[in-house]
């Protein structure tokens, strides 16, 4: 008879190496299913390697592609800290990018800084309205969170199809489901010397911010106190509406902050799909990276490179998106496997 047991005295070096051996079994799985399919995956691995991590250009679009993953990821990183397994962040980085479109074209006439920071808050603030929703409704009357977030996910989808066929359609977008593209004024600053906008940046500060936040402050420790135990948070008088309600806006704020730097510092206007997935995506880096808010930095990098090497895999091979998404699926599920061995030990 074989049961799991807890594992004592876990090190960080043996952490690392589980991960690793994850995340090559999931390279070797992939590689077999490109070979079935008669590619080379050698040859696919090493040509997307070095057009992703060692081509400047490369390089500078993994960067931007990893900037909405990585505000996602950080949100739902203190989320699931707290037990609260939202799968909102779609959702969220639609309507961050509604709010930062809507004042960018109604507030045109401030001057570009005061225009970007009236659009970085007011895209936090619809991010966390979209999360505070379901997090009411947890809070109030247990609702399942991971439900609800999905079904928001979908109507913010839909409202951002509406906009784009519909009253905010480009009149000289050829028919294309767009908005006009923003003013100038409304577009995010870019670091010195590159083409990547400072949206980056941005999230590299609140990482560090969460993981100060989660290590030192009160509210940190109220969030691993109740996402360890509800019940003996709320007998050690940890108000659960707090703790749920405040996670949820972090989450969903962060996840709106994503969509603002999808329309003010990528794409320039509102798209159909503003967001090909970066909050589904958010999840399996949060996971990755064991819901440590640096590490998460790191994580979503990573997969930002997958996202850019699909798309010279797309070009160089004929690859379709969608092993792409085989990969990603697989990387999920071996994280999963890798978390379960991590914490304990299969014994006779």
């Amino acid at each position: 008879m074989f049961k799991f047991i807890p594992r004592e005295n876990v090190t960080l070096k043996f952490i690392i190496m589980i991960y690793s051996i994850a995340f090559v079994v999931a390279l070797v799985i992939y590689g077999f299913i490109l070979m079935v399919a008669g590619f080379n995956p050698i040859l696919a691995y090493s040509f997307m390697f070095n057009n992703v991590f060692l081509n400047p250009y490369g390089f500078s679009n993994t960067i931007i592609r990893s900037s909405a993953i990585m505000l996602s990821a950080l949100g739902l990183a203190i989320a699931y800290k707290a037990g609260i397994f939202t799968i909102g962040s779609e959702g969220q980085i639609y309507v961050g990018a509604i709010m930062s479109t809507w004042t960018a074209f109604t507030f045109a006439f401030l001057p570009s800084p005061i225009l970007l920071i009236l659009m970085i808050v007011l895209s936090f603030i619809g991010g966390a309205f979209w999360a505070f929703i379901p997090g009411i409704m947890r809070a109030l009357i247990n609702a399942n969170e991971v439900i609800s977030t999905l079904m928001m996910n979908y109507i913010a989808i839909l409202i951002v199809h509406y906009l784009v066929y519909g009253p905010w359609k480009d009149p000289k977008g050829y028919g294309f489901p767009i908005t006009p593209i923003i003013p100038s004024s409304a577009m995010l600053p870019l670091i010195p010397f590159t083409n990547i906008h400072i949206m980056p940046i941005i999230g590299l500060f609140i990482g560090i911010i969460l993981a100060y936040m989660m290590r030192y402050t009160r509210i940190g420790y109220e969030i691993k106190v109740f996402g360890d135990n509800p019940d003996a948070a709320r007998y050690s008088g940890i108000s659960s509406i707090k703790v749920i309600l405040t996670v949820m806006i972090i989450s969903g704020g962060l996840a709106g902050l994503g969509g603002m730097g999808e329309v003010a510092g990528f794409q320039h206007r509102l798209i159909s799909n503003i967001s090909p997935g970066y909050g589904y995506m958010a999840i399996i880096v949060v996971w990755l990276a064991r819901l440590n808010p640096l590490v998460t930095i790191i994580s979503s990098i990573l997969f930002g490179g997958m996202l850019v090497g699909a798309d010279v895999l797309q070009t160089r091979f004929s690859l379709p998106i969608s092993s792409i998404y085989t990969f990603e699926a697989l990387v999920l599920m071996l994280v999963l496997i890798a978390d379960l061995f991590s914490r304990y030990k299969l014994v006779r």
